[in-house]
This record gives structure tokens, C-alpha cells and sequence, in this order.
């Protein structure tokens, strides 16, 4: 297990692949019962879970829910555990040689703030992709995606823990919900993942065709609802003066849909 580092300011930090499933189990039950924007249908098909036996998690009290989770975890892990470990070591592979860079073109973008830790652990796990708002090292990336096909994932992840972290440097209390903020984090990342074409170009070229492809972003997939801010917010940060001037105009303008529109329950 890797354990937690103290928040250290950083401008190059390191990114690490790992596995700890005992971690993971916890994770994908914690996850499992929090509002989750996309619905809990949707994730669970599109994580190919059973429906019923996660109703039964969500649904039971806690201790309860989680002995059923667990057992059911563990017969998924019997099953996949093979395929985890080749594709931790396939990140770790593809991400040595774009580590540098990534962090080199994020800090240009972000105009140079800080990252809060000197080296970020990602969890490489059965079922669900994490970021961390912006409170700790750990976030994680699920082994149902294939890494040569999907290893600008880790990269979206990053950026969204790192808005976050943009966010509590520039106010010393957030101005708003939580969730606005993901809403920003989760817009930012996706500008920079699937709109940069500079970025795209030289960190996942393999991809470009997927990742260019923004006239369907947020239209379908997980979060369709943040459709509508992601079109108000694209032309702040295309004519942006800088990150700062796009934070605070980007949250302003996200201030205007309610929290049930942002967090995908209206």
C-alpha cells in the first residue's frame, strides 16, 4: 500500500501507478453509496456490475452493505487480477515517457500554479476512475479501460484534482458548492484533454482521432447534463487572459444553473 505523503507545493511532481486492493474494495464501496452525477443505473451498466446485488449495497446499512460487497469483489478480483497487474505495468510503461512533458504542458496552461503534492499515486483499480478534489495525492484509474486506447484517462483525472487545487489557491474559502467546482474541474479537464489539439498532439497522438472529437462532448457518456455549462464555459477559456480570469468568470457563470442542474438531479 502506498501510504499517504504531506502536502508539499510542487511544480514537478511525480506520477505513480500502483495496486492495492484492500483500498480499492473500499474505494468502489464508498463511491457505490455517494450521489454519483451520472446515476447509479448508468454507472453500474456501464461498469458491468450486477443491478440487484448493488441495490442490496446501497440500500443495507453500512456494515451490512459492505460484507456483501466484499465478497462480491473478491470474485471479481479472483477473475481479473491477471489483467490488473499487465495493465499497471502497461501505464506505468506508457506513462514514463509522457510523465514529464504532461506536467511541463499542464503547468503552462495553469500558468504555473502549484501542484499541493511532489508525487501523485494512481490507483489502478477493478472498477472505478477517481480524482481527489483537491484534498489528497490519491486518485485512480479503472482496469475495465484499455491503457494504449485510454491513456489520456489518468491525464483527465490529474487535471481535475488539480483544478481543485487551482481553485484553493486562489480562494482562501471556496465561493460556492462543492459541486461547481467539480462542474469546473470537470469541464477544464475535458477542454484540455479532448479540445488542445497541441496537447493531444504530443502526449497522445494515438488517440487524436477520439480526442478532437468535442462536438459530442457531455452529450453522451457520463455526465450529459454538463453540456450546457461546458458551451457556456468553452468561450471563456478559448478568450481567457489568463487561469485565474477564467476560474472566476467560469464560477460565476456555473453560479447561474441551480445545484440539482449541476449535480445531475433535477
Amino acid at each position: 500500500m502506498t501510504e499517504s505523503i504531506e502536502k508539499k507545493l510542487s511544480m514537478n511532481p511525480r506520477i505513480n501507478f500502483y495496486t492495492d486492493y484492500d483500498l480499492d474494495c473500499i474505494n468502489c464501496f464508498v463511491r457505490l453509496r455517494k450521489h454519483d452525477p451520472a446515476g447509479l443505473e448508468y454507472r453500474v451498466k456501464s461498469k458491468g456490475l450486477d443491478l440487484n446485488l448493488v441495490k442490496r449495497v446501497v440500500e443495507s446499512d453500512e456494515g451490512d452493505g459492505f460484507e456483501v460487497w466484499k465478497k462480491y469483489y473478491q470474485l471479481q478480483l479472483n477473475h481479473r487480477i491477471s489483467d490488473i497487474e499487465d495493465k499497471l505495468t502497461r501505464y506505468r510503461q506508457i506513462w514514463s515517457g509522457i510523465d514529464r512533458n504532461f506536467v511541463e504542458i499542464v503547468n503552462q496552461r495553469f500558468d504555473s500554479m502549484s501542484w499541493n503534492y511532489e508525487q501523485y499515486d494512481i490507483l489502478v483499480g477493478i472498477f472505478y476512475s477517481q480524482a481527489s478534489w483537491g484534498k489528497s495525492n490519491k486518485l485512480g484509474i479503472s482496469a475495465l479501460r484499455d491503457p494504449d486506447e485510454s491513456y489520456h484517462f489518468p491525464g483527465y483525472e490529474l487535471m481535475l484534482t488539480h483544478t481543485f487545487e487551482a481553485v484553493d489557491q486562489f480562494y482562501e474559502i471556496r465561493p460556492c458548492n462543492d459541486w461547481y467546482v467539480w462542474a469546473l474541474a470537470e469541464i477544464t479537464a475535458a477542454i484540455l484533454v479532448y479540445c488542445d489539439l497541441d496537447m493531444v498532439e504530443s502526449l497522445w497522438p494515438s488517440v487524436k482521432e477520439k480526442c478532437t472529437n468535442n462536438e459530442r462532448l457531455f452529450q453522451t457518456g457520463s455526465y450529459p447534463h454538463l453540456r450546457d455549462p461546458f458551451v457556456r464555459l468553452k468561450p471563456i477559456w478559448d478568450g481567457r487572459d489568463d487561469f485565474k480570469d477564467y476560474v472566476f468568470s467560469s464560477l460565476e457563470v456555473l453560479q447561474e444553473f441551480s445545484l440539482a442542474q449541476i449535480k445531475g438531479s433535477n
